[in-house]
């Protein structure tokens, strides 16, 4: 559900109530003996993963280049290709070769930032598949 609403850099509702609901069945839970106590403290660090990994993927899913990087990348890729027509070549063909393969090279750089700043939307992007595996495997498992 959640992988959906990544792709407009929100969260989704739906999925902040069930690990809501999961941390609320967490903190009802009183282990008795030293096995449970073992159990219980391995699976809280498991949630704890799992809340920060949401976290992180959900920061990951947003806007994230401040205007100002913007601002300096594109900035500093104008002034590299203006600095290519301080060189003393004499060939007029060759400056204008230089001057556009060094043009190329920054665009390809700056779509690259761009594109692998944005992992859940875009030309590159992480299609959900694997996450989607994995729910299939919890779903799978019978419960008692």
């Amino acid at each position: 559900d959640e992988w959906n609403t990544m792709l407009h850099g929100l969260a989704s509702q739906k999925t902040q109530a069930a690990m809501d609901n999961l941390w609320q069945i967490y903190r009802e839970i009183e282990p008795q003996t030293n096995r449970e106590n073992a159990f219980y403290a391995e699976s809280l660090d498991r949630l704890n993963e799992l809340s920060d990994s949401r976290r992180l993927r959900l920061h990951a899913s947003e806007d994230a280049i401040p205007a100002i990087i913007q601002v300096l990348l594109w900035g500093g890729g104008l002034v590299m290709i203006a600095f290519t027509y301080f060189f003393g070549v004499k060939s007029i063909r060759s400056q204008a070769l230089m001057t556009a393969a060094l043009a190329g090279e920054i665009a390809f750089i700056l779509f690259l930032i761009v594109a692998l700043d944005n992992p859940f939307r875009g030309y590159v992007h992480l299609p959900p598949e694997q996450i989607q595996q994995v729910l299939k495997r919890i779903q799978s498992i019978p419960t008692k």
